[in-house]
């Protein structure tokens, strides 16, 4: 049986509501997560959700859609990887102040295309206190990408390269939708065929 999960919305958008409808129309079972949730994917793996907060963030100047993005962390045998979505500084510095163990492998974050990491930011502090051994930057939803290409941290734009010296992790952007492949042994993680 197919089942799904996701924190809902405020104000639901007609995308989002035709998404629950062929939910609904394919029989497939939704579940309302938050943080504190856990999913397990089997007797050993397991997502815990770190955001949103049970209450999600009222309307205000300072929320947008990403302030209420779902953040996880997905806890497996040799694997441990902080999944933050298009999270916004609202919610990353939630999450930073939330006392929730951030410690990770590897970061995967959205972020618009060009939108470099700021180290003193938000996001920055995400990453020093989950010390990943390897940072994944995709497009944030909406963002244009038509080339696919992979780029380790020797390779990337100078301010990636300098974020990636003052983090110690490399930063490898990837282009467009889809999968990645991951390779992991004694020296750390990297993205692979």
């Amino acid at each position: 049986m197919a089942q799904a999960a996701d924190a809902g919305m405020l104000h639901p958008t007609s995308e989002y509501i035709a998404w629950l409808d062929a939910l609904k129309a394919h029989g497939t079972t939704r579940a309302q997560i938050r943080q504190g949730d856990a999913l397990w994917l089997d007797q050993q793996s397991r997502l815990s959700v770190l955001a949103p907060p049970q209450e999600l963030y009222p309307d205000s100047s300072d929320t947008t859609t990403a302030t209420n993005d779902v953040i996880l962390r997905l806890e497996a045998p040799g694997l441990r990887a902080l999944l933050l979505g298009a999270a916004d500084d609202l919610a990353l510095d939630a999450l930073a102040g939330s006392g929730q163990s951030l410690t990770s492998d590897v970061v995967a974050v959205a972020l618009p295309p060009g939108t470099p990491i700021d180290p003193q930011g938000p996001l920055g502090t995400v990453l020093k206190m989950a010390h990943p051994r390897l940072v994944v930057v995709t497009n944030a939803p909406g963002g244009t990408g038509t080339q696919t290409a992979l780029r380790n941290a020797s390779t990337l734009a100078p301010d990636d390269e300098e974020t990636a010296s003052t983090l110690n992790t490399p930063i490898a952007r990837v282009f467009t939708s889809g999968s990645i492949a991951l390779r992991g042994d004694a020296n750390g993680w990297s993205l692979g065929a």
